[in-house]
């Protein structure tokens, strides 16, 4: 509910099964809101089985005809009205009733004496019911939604049964007595929650099958020629099982901020066994083709084997024909895991007479499939079982033998017995809404009377294709009210300070974004900040909001062009993956090392001391991990080290989820001698088996060295950790290059020591760009560790990449070859990439190295990657809020931007732009010029439409300009220039090694297009120069070679773009300074003398 009374526009809602636990009677409620949100220019997608929800849909994509391999093709795909013409929709038929669910021939009728009794039911809202339910019949348990009846069948019928039979009160819900629990011989409760979270579980382990499958193949000749017993055919003991993947036929692979990927195994090409147990068959098929066969394929491949036929008959039964034999388990439906639970207890029931309670079954099922699963309702029984089934399905209501039917309303209007019967009987009954439901479905010749028109058909249109905002009155807003158009370019102007950041940001932003944060669950809003709702009457028609604000100051010298575009972060998540690590210090590729050689090296490293064997667990991970320890546990294992401090897990410490941690397994103890050799192999093994790959050995003194089966240097006799996106992370202690903690420089400055960065979160520091900055010797400026810049990809290290520009990055990034498994991986990692990359180019940024510095950016080159990081994610129906997107921007890339807004305005979206740039205005589909003046003078709408308009409009003061500007020269040269500063051989970032003049006493411009050098000339090579030269410290700058006519300058002021004040006790007079003035004037006043207040009285700060 919180979802569809968001109130947005432009937005695709999908819902799965919205009709799931509802009445008949609400399903109409139900359709009423879908239409509603529809007709606020939305679109509702819904997987749907209810014939109803069908029938009132707009249009169907019918998939089919069948389940499983015989399904996955559209068989029909229009408006509603024409799937009953379809020829291979099962759906069409069943709508056009050309196919129908039959009434039983004759109902059951209950035998005396046979029959649970309750008295005095009142848990939750049951109202102190008395009632009788026949055994041996089909009883449906009906009623509106929240009736009662769950409380009814779990806490009161099932619950109640099972604590009689185990003589334990404390297990049933609260009521007075309930008998005749020796009339059956069991109960089972089969509801809706999954049978295994295990990839290992499937049909066959589920319904113990596969032993005797295992055993045909293990009596066949060449099993026993070889000696292989019916556990090599398993793939969960080692014996015949893949070493490489366990048996799981897949290997995961963390994928971190993308979905994970499960690749097929190299080693058994996802088969799950050796190649030798796949040499013995069965009929031509080895244990890995049988596993894949489907329950219709195995009835006939086991023909001969009654015990599994019979099974395998009945799963087909109730529509599971489709099901393979090895499918895991988690992957199946709730209402294929429901019927799968029951065919369990039909193959295998507990005992006879059993009562089968099931908690609406018919969730995720098919007309025909629900005609199946009530065949085997009649046929259960039959053979003298019991069927209690609370359900809202009319077709499997009708076919009951005897229902109760809860009521008359949900809630604290519920807990009612409203009628009981036979199908017929409640359908009689005036006060039953589940009996007014079955009424046609009972009585084919009985007259419903002409349809109503749904309440959904008869109501207004609303929300036309615009944004309507009524009595805007935020900050100083006059109360206004605006219609903006869907899926234009929309300019936002007038004067400074008349409200055009409150009407875009305060109110459209904070109210699309709001609306839309509503729409998550509770448990992800306490970590959001939500933003106060604004102060208007209304707002309709708003999609959901982007905002791409200014930032008035520069990025930090941590960060790169490839991390402010999230493309480092891919670069890292590939390199990680697919990457081939090199040792550091001979360039040799890294291979395995045998457990032969791990010993002799250990033998010869610690011989005659007492180590300790880890084995690493989790290596720098947030999360939980007390599974892990009690797993660990029940192994038998006894001490791991957390954080590098030995605990015992007899009593397992408290963890923080948000904390990176290190956990290792002590798996032994031992003192290394030549007679130990004969037990280090066992205590190797058991490490690299519990270490996967890997482990320590650590003295008693604390020294510790690596092993590892998989990274090692022969040469070099080193150990390597395995690759993580961290390692190649300078943000991090894992990836930083210890010199220089990743900054790529060092300084002398005792602030910023490397000791004292490396102690600090790394996100939190940066260094302030008045310190001089020197390469640092360790890394060469390239910031990471030497183990992360020896991994290559195609003999391309991570720094040789983002060294490289956007264009040549692109054009080496499409040459990269992987081979068919690592495409797996890498496809998905590079089209991320290469979607930023097109990004950049689209806003002209293709000649920025990767590499380049946050700091070192212009003004321009910052929002348009920005901008550029932004606008990448191919959204559609949003909402794109941006403020002065122009601002450092050269006429020809203004060009370039509005080109980028018009493309993603032509991709179905909304673009609100804050402007004052006369070509952005002049390029806008629909402008709004506030005014007339700024502040308390401003807040009004002086016209709003397209530019013609607003140039007819004459209290428009920007259309006025527009209509009437006529740029003249106003500037003059002076005849000579008598000083002038001078620097030679400027060579910082892209300049050329340039030499500069620039005329002291006048108003000097520098110009060029973005990313000319314009920045760097000035505040990255004039600015400290000049800053230096008046301090009197000398220059050690390699950006330029000379600076001459400083000594012609006394004062050098910045005035950049950084904020002025970071708190809310900053105003314009306490930044000037004449705050101070006014609070001496106040406490110079007769009254403030003769009270004697100072001017401290008059501040607000103290």
């Amino acid at each position: 509910t919180t979802i569809l009374g968001s109130s947005l526009a432009h937005t695709l809602y999908i819902l799965d099964e919205p009709s799931v636990g509802l009445h008949p009677r609400d399903n109409s409620q139900l359709m009423n809101i879908l239409h509603q949100i529809k007709k606020n220019k939305n679109t509702v997608l819904v997987v749907e089985h209810d014939p109803e929800i069908i029938k009132k849909s707009d249009y169907i994509v019918d998939l089919g005809p069948g389940a499983g391999k015989n399904g996955g093709r559209v068989v029909y795909a229009g408006k509603t009205e024409g799937i009953v013409k379809a020829k291979n929709s099962l759906t069409g038929k069943y709508l056009s009733g050309e196919l129908k669910i039959p009434l039983p021939e004759k109902r059951r009728t209950p035998e005396k004496f046979q029959s649970i009794k309750i008295t005095g039911a009142r848990e939750n809202n049951l109202k102190n019911l008395n009632l009788e339910i026949p055994l041996k019949l089909f009883v449906c348990i009906t009623g509106v939604s929240g009736a009662g009846k769950s409380t009814l069948v779990e806490d009161i019928i099932y619950r109640g049964l099972k604590g009689k039979k185990a003589e334990k009160e404390e297990y049933w819900g609260r009521l007075d007595d309930i008998s005749g629990e020796e009339l059956i011989g069991e109960v089972v409760l089969v509801d809706q929650k999954p049978i295994s979270g295990s990839s290992r579980s499937n049909l066959l382990t589920f319904l113990k099958l596969f032993d005797p499958i295992r055993e045909i193949f293990a009596r066949t000749s060449l099993a026993q020629k070889r000696g292989y017993s019916s556990s090599y055919f398993s793939f969960n003991v080692e014996g015949g099982r893949c070493a490489t993947c366990k048996g799981e036929g897949v290997q995961k692979t963390e994928m971190q901020f993308l979905a994970d990927i499960y690749i097929t195994c190299s080693e058994c090409q996802g088969k799950r066994f050796k190649p030798e147990i796949l040499e013995i068959t069965y009929k031509e098929k080895n244990i890995a083709e049988v596993l894949e066969l489907t329950v219709e394929e195995a009835q006939n491949y086991f023909s001969e084997f009654p015990a599994l036929t019979e099974p395998l008959k009945l799963i087909a039964e109730i529509g599971l024909n489709y099901l393979r034999l090895g499918q895991p388990l988690s992957t199946l439906s709730a209402g294929e895991a429901q019927r799968l639970k029951l065919a369990r207890n039909l193959i295998f029931p507990p005992a006879a007479n059993v009562l089968f309670i099931f908690d609406e079954p018919t969730i995720g099922l098919h007309y025909d499939d629900l005609a199946k699963l009530i065949t085997i309702f009649q046929q259960l029984v039959e053979k003298g079982h019991s069927l209690i089934i609370v359900e809202h399905n009319l077709e499997v209501i009708k076919c009951a033998d005897y229902i109760i039917d809860l009521g008359p309303e949900g809630g604290d209007k519920g807990g009612y017995i409203v009628a009981t019967g036979t199908p017929e009987e409640i359908a009689a009954c005036p006060h039953s809404w589940t009996g007014k439901f079955l009424q046609p479905l009972l009585n084919k010749n009985l007259s419903t009377g002409q349809k109503e028109k749904p309440d959904y058909e008869n109501q207004p249109k609303v929300s036309p294709p615009k944004i309507e905002i009524i009595g805007a009155r935020e900050h100083n807003l006059k109360n206004i009210n605006l219609a903006i158009p869907h899926q234009q370019l929309v300019v936002i102007t007038g004067v400074s300070g008349s409200g055009k950041s409150t009407l875009a940001f305060d109110i459209l932003f904070a109210e699309g974004q709001r609306r839309y944060l509503e729409t998550l669950t509770p448990y992800i809003r306490q970590y959001l900040k939500l933003r106060d709702k604004p102060n208007v009457d209304l707002i309709t028609g708003i999609p959901p909001t982007v905002a791409i604000e200014q930032r008035m100051y520069q990025e930090g010298k941590r960060s790169i062009v490839a991390t402010l575009t999230e493309i480092y972060h891919f670069l890292r998540l590939l390199y990680s993956k697919l990457g081939t690590q090199y040792c550091p210090s001979c360039n040799q590729p890294i291979t395995s090392q045998r457990i032969e050689e791990i010993i002799q090296d250990i033998q010869t490293a610690f011989s005659g001391e007492r180590v300790y064997f880890f084995a690493p667990k989790v290596s720098g991970r947030k999360g939980f991990h007390k599974e892990l320890l009690i797993a660990a546990r029940k192994r038998g294992y006894t001490t791991a080290r957390v954080d590098k401090k030995i605990i015992p897990l007899d009593s397992l410490p408290a963890l923080s989820r948000y904390q990176e941690h290190d956990i290792d397994l002590l798996i032994t103890q031992t003192e290394i001698s030549p007679k130990s050799q004969s037990t280090l192999k066992g205590i190797i093994k058991e490490s690299i088996d519990q270490g996967n790959g890997s482990f320590f050995v650590v003295t008693e003194s604390g020294k510790e060295k690596r092993y590892s089966t998989t990274q090692f240097c022969p040469r070099c006799q080193k150990s390597f950790e395995p690759l993580d996106p961290r390692l190649f992370s300078f943000n991090t202690k894992q990836g930083a290059c210890p010199r220089c903690a990743g900054m790529g420089f060092v300084t002398n400055n005792h602030h910023y020591k490397q000791e004292s960065i490396l102690g600090n979160y790394f996100e939190k520091i940066d260094i302030s760009s008045g310190v001089e900055e020197i390469e640092c010797p360790q890394c060469k400026g390239k910031r990471l560790k030497e183990n992360a810049l020896a991994v290559k990809i195609n003999g391309w290290g991570i720094w040789e990449v983002v060294s490289l520009s956007v264009s040549e990055a692109d054009k080496l990034l499409s040459k990269f070859s992987f081979s068919p498994p690592e495409q797996r991986i890498s496809t998905p990692v590079i089209q991320e990439i290469k979607t930023r990359i097109s990004f950049l180019k689209k806003v002209g940024l293709d000649y920025l190295t990767l590499n380049r510095r946050g700091d070192t950016l212009s003004g321009g080159e910052s929002q348009r990657i920005r901008l550029a990081a932004q606008l990448g994610s191919n959204l559609r129906g949003v909402v794109y809020i941006l403020d002065e997107p122009t601002i450092g921007l050269h006429p020809r890339d203004t060009q370039r931007l509005i080109g980028t807004l018009k493309k993603l305005k032509d991709s179905g979206n909304t673009l609100i732009v804050v402007e004052h740039d006369e070509e952005m205005i002049h390029q806008g589909d629909f402008i709004i010029d506030l005014g007339p003046g700024g502040g308390s003078q401003g807040g009004e709408i002086i016209a709003a439409g397209s530019l013609p308009a607003i140039l007819k409009n004459p209290c428009s003061i920007t259309g006025q300009f527009l209509k009437n500007h006529n740029r003249k020269l106003t500037s003059f040269s002076k005849p000579s220039f008598d000083k002038w500063l001078i620097v030679k051989g400027a060579k910082k970032n892209n300049l050329k090694n340039i030499d500069v003049a620039i005329p002291l006493g006048t108003l000097t411009c520098i110009t060029g297009v973005s990313g000319a050098g314009k920045s760097t000339l000035l505040k990255g090579v004039i600015f400290p120069a000049l800053k230096n030269q008046l301090a009197g410290i000398k220059n050690n700058d390699s950006f330029f070679s000379t600076l001459l006519g400083a000594e012609n300058i006394n004062r050098l002021v910045e005035v950049d773009h950084s904020p002025i004040g970071r708190t809310p006790r900053s105003t314009p007079a306490t930044y000037v300074g004449f705050y101070d003035e006014i609070r001496k004037l106040f406490s110079l006043l007769p009254e403030a003398r003769l009270r004697g207040y100072t001017p401290g009285r008059f501040s607000f700060n103290v």
